[in-house]
């Protein structure tokens, strides 16, 4: 899995008109106490590491100046990994205000792309009230009214880079509102595989995971049975992990006049390829008209293992009459080695990056037509 620092995130957020506090990006501690005497003040020194959490880590520290920021910065610099903190990031401290949670991800149930929205700071999760969920259309629209008018610039902002990067999530938390103006403190976006990445995407693995409720996590992550899967009222079953990319193929096949027959929320390192079994097993049983597999295989994942996994999975597929055809776009390292495993199954059509999402949903729809 790969994401973005919250220095790359809000540099991108703040090209598109968001207000972010000012900062700076440094390696070493003693320029860490020259952005801290340059920006004035109280200063939050930060690690540019891909964790959630990191205040309640001890990656996030306060500092009165340019000689506390350097101390904070080497701290931060020299401390044992995972993960291994190669910059940081020296931020002002930003006015107190009130404090809003926001988050772009893809409902599975709806089918559509939805923007969240409740009260911002440390704990959201364990809440007992929820963020609400705000419908979005597939061109980053919200219902007039759903958004407070302060924060509208960030949320117009955020959906623009969700869509932009096809994330699975683009979370900002907390977005603090003083003098009337929304100031994004902290924000992460977690990216897809199935969908090219951008330059500066670092790697987030479970061995990154820090202290022992991450460590859990991590553990109980690899080795998960279960995935949550649901039907739909649709006519094409679709395998795939990642709601970034699923917001892609969902839009596609209502171009094309299809349906998705299911959703499927799947994620987690090594655990993506039996989950993914599973979820190609449930697909079968809805007999659907056609089949889209969409996903990447990277450097962690045997590419041997996942295809043989889809092509005995979907077999069954073959002795239905007439048999759905299959498009699989399966993007990423040993791609010609997917297409010689899966070509087993006499219905199915295997494309590689080259081939986008969209012309993948084509290809199944002319497939589809035929049978």
């Amino acid at each position: 899995m790969e994401g973005l620092t919250e220095e790359a995130l809000k540099r991108r957020l703040a090209a598109r008109g968001a207000v972010v506090p000012d900062g700076r990006t440094v390696t070493d501690a003693d320029a860490a106490a020259r952005a801290a005497d340059e920006l004035g003040g109280p200063v939050m020194v930060k690690a540019l590491v891909a964790l959630k959490d990191r205040a309640k880590l001890g990656l996030v520290l306060r500092a009165e100046g340019g000689d506390a920021a350097r101390a904070a910065a080497e701290r931060l610099l020299a401390r044992p990994g995972p993960p291994t903190v190669t910059a940081v990031l020296v931020e002002r401290l930003a006015a107190p205000g009130d404090e809003y949670y926001l988050a772009a991800a893809f409902d599975h149930v709806r089918g559509e792309p939805v923007l969240l929205i409740g009260p911002g700071g440390s704990g959201v999760e364990h809440r007992a009230e929820k963020p609400r969920t705000v419908a979005v259309t597939m061109d980053g629209v919200v219902p007039a009214g759903a958004v407070p008018p302060v924060l509208e610039p960030v949320v117009t902002a955020l959906l623009a880079e969700f869509f932009a990067l096809r994330a699975q999530l683009v979370e900002l938390n907390p977005v603090r509102v003083a003098d009337q103006t929304a100031v994004i403190l902290d924000a992460k976006a977690v990216l897809d595989p199935a969908v090219p990445t951008p330059a500066d995407a670092i790697e987030v693995t479970p061995e990154d995971a820090v202290g022992a409720a991450l460590r859990a996590e991590a553990e109980a992550m690899k080795g998960g049975t279960e995935v949550r899967f649901g039907r739909l009222d649709g006519d094409v079953g679709l395998v795939s992990a990642g709601g970034g990319v699923l917001a892609v193929v969902h839009d596609a096949l209502r171009r094309r006049g299809l349906r998705p027959a299911n959703f499927a929320d799947v994620s987690g390192g090594s655990a993506t390829t039996p989950l993914l079994g599973s979820v190609a097993r449930e697909v079968v049983r809805l007999r659907p008209r056609g089949v889209l597999v969409v996903t990447g295989i990277t450097s962690s994942v045997s590419v041997e293992e996942f295809a043989s996994t889809m092509a005995v999975a979907l077999a069954p597929l073959a002795r239905l009459d007439p048999p759905p055809p299959i498009v699989a776009r399966m993007a990423g390292t040993g791609e010609d080695k997917d297409a010689r495993t899966l070509s087993v199954l006499p219905n199915c059509r295997t494309v590689g990056k080259d081939v986008t999402v969209d012309e993948a949903v084509d290809l199944l729809a002319d497939l589809m037509e035929k049978v």
